[in-house]
């Protein structure tokens, strides 16, 4: 991949192999040939529209639509984004289009796009003398993606195309399978999601992005799809809506669960239904793939990854001091095509990177043989007077009482100014609180058992499914006398 444009890659497959499928939204695919020409006059139809090189371009669209502007706008040389349909964007987030196939109304200083049939109808066509060579990014930014964080407010990190390609060329070996396709289910929005987008295109596979449940199924089918990428709660969500099929994952030799944390009751889920090799990777937007696990049994959750090639990780003490293997501490982070701030928030870059470091928030310890085990988020760990509980652990026992759907534990602001343990609780049927109260007894320290409990409808999450543990105590803690 050159290190210049992304629109690239597309180029050279419609150039080498052009009837290959590049795209399927399970309804409608495209060749590269056929992208590759639709993408260009795309593109002279932007161009028409004002949008210029440099632009900072905000895409709210529909899977194929996003992932066509995607590469329309490499070609022209913008900077796009885009957009969880859930996810509010940043008041640092500046921008000069929004193109989007819903109603929109923004202020003066940004222009709206909408996009509809009469706008692809109304397309130019090109001509053979017709410069469609892409513009040189050099240096400058090409893609900006809103992290999914547990606070509720998103990180702007803008990437250059050297970045890209350094991320993939480091995660080649890591994520490829030999053969077949693989569908990532976390969208163009995310980091794992674009970054599939990019890999498929360079070893000219095609790109599948699924609109729902019944597309994703006849894909699984009809693509040879040997690898899944999805978050914990998309792959809950495809259990539950088709759990009683055996057969749902019979061609698949991997899936792999990114971006939030994995509980061993959805592992043992999974492997009621797949004989294939199950991992859990742990990764950010700021830096990239850090490494991966199988999940061969519910236990081994409790391991995040093994480092991977390329990636250097340290656990430090408060005062950035290395400790030894073993030792629970800070983690910080390292790797080629890492971001070194965030875009318009000082203060967040300060809290994260700090002398060529990234510091994720979480809390682990580094073991032998490369193995990195975490014990929690920093911001989420609940303290009582130096007593310290990770609420992922008290969530994984919860889940596996029958009845339960799922849970989420949370330090919880008290009337007399202290902080006391809860846990917020979705239940599949109606749960008597003191029975449950005391299996979590049986397998916690007294200390570490909610006082606290709350029967809601659903767990608040962010768009990559993290639980947002600080939301629960703004709206429930009004709620203890």
């Amino acid at each position: 991949m050159s290190q210049y444009n992304p629109f690239l890659l597309l180029e050279f497959r419609a150039k080498i192999s052009p009837n290959e499928i590049a795209f399927s939204d399970g309804v409608e695919s495209l060749t590269f040939f056929s992208l590759h020409q639709l993408c260009l006059r795309v593109s002279k139809q932007l161009s028409l529209q004002n949008i210029a090189v440099g632009d900072r371009v905000i895409l709210a669209l529909t899977p194929k639509l996003g992932f066509i502007f995607t590469l329309a706008l490499f070609h022209r040389g913008c900077l796009s984004c885009s957009s969880h349909l859930n996810t509010k964007l940043p008041d640092t987030l500046e921008f000069d289009w929004l193109i989007t196939d819903r109603d929109a109304v923004l202020s003066e200083q940004r222009s709206v796009i909408n996009i509809d049939q009469a706008w692809f109808a109304n397309l130019p066509e090109l001509s053979l003398r017709e410069n469609s060579t892409p513009h040189d990014y050099g240096s400058s930014f090409c893609r900006m993606i809103l992290t999914s964080g547990t606070t509720g407010v998103s990180k702007i990190v803008c990437l250059t195309p050297m970045q890209l390609n350094q991320r993939l060329n480091r995660n080649h070996m890591i994520w490829s399978c030999a053969s077949g396709n693989e569908i990532n289910l976390m969208g163009l929005a995310t980091i794992g999601g674009f970054m599939t987008m990019l890999y498929c295109m360079q070893v000219g596979r095609a790109v599948l992005l699924p609109t729902s449940n019944e597309t994703f199924l006849r894909m699984l089918r009809e693509f040879y799809v040997v690898s899944l990428i999805a978050s914990p709660l998309q792959i809950n969500n495809i259990l539950d809506y088709k759990q009683s099929k055996q057969a749902l994952f019979a061609g698949i030799r991997e899936i792999r669960l990114a971006g939030s944390s994995i509980s061993g009751v959805l592992v043992k889920r999974v492997h009621n239904l797949f004989s294939g090799k199950l991992y859990g990777v742990y990764g950010s937007t700021e830096v990239g793939g850090v490494g991966m696990i199988e999940l061969a049994q519910p236990s081994d959750v409790i391991n995040a990854a093994y480092v991977q090639p390329g990636v250097e990780v340290q656990i430090v003490d408060e005062l950035d001091n290395s400790v030894d293997l073993g030792v629970e501490g800070n983690i910080r982070i390292k790797s080629a095509g890492m971001i070194h701030d965030y875009e318009d928030d000082a203060e967040a870059s300060r809290q994260s990177f700090r002398d060529g470091w990234f510091y994720p928030g979480d809390r682990g310890r580094l073991l032998p043989q490369g193995l990195l085990s975490l014990t929690g988020r920093t911001a989420e760990i609940i303290n009582l007077g130096g007593w310290k509980i990770n609420p992922d652990e008290l969530d994984n026992v919860a889940e596996t009482y029958t009845g339960l759907k799922d849970a989420a534990s949370f330090a919880i602001d008290l009337p007399n100014g202290t902080v006391g343990i809860a846990m917020a609780i979705v239940e599949n049927t109606n749960i008597n609180l003191d029975v449950f109260r005391d299996f979590l007894l049986e397998s916690l320290d007294p200390k570490s058992t909610p006082t606290y409990f709350f029967r809601v409808n659903s767990i608040p999450r962010n768009g990559m499914g993290k639980k947002l543990r600080s939301r629960l105590n703004e709206e429930l803690r009004n709620l203890i006398a």
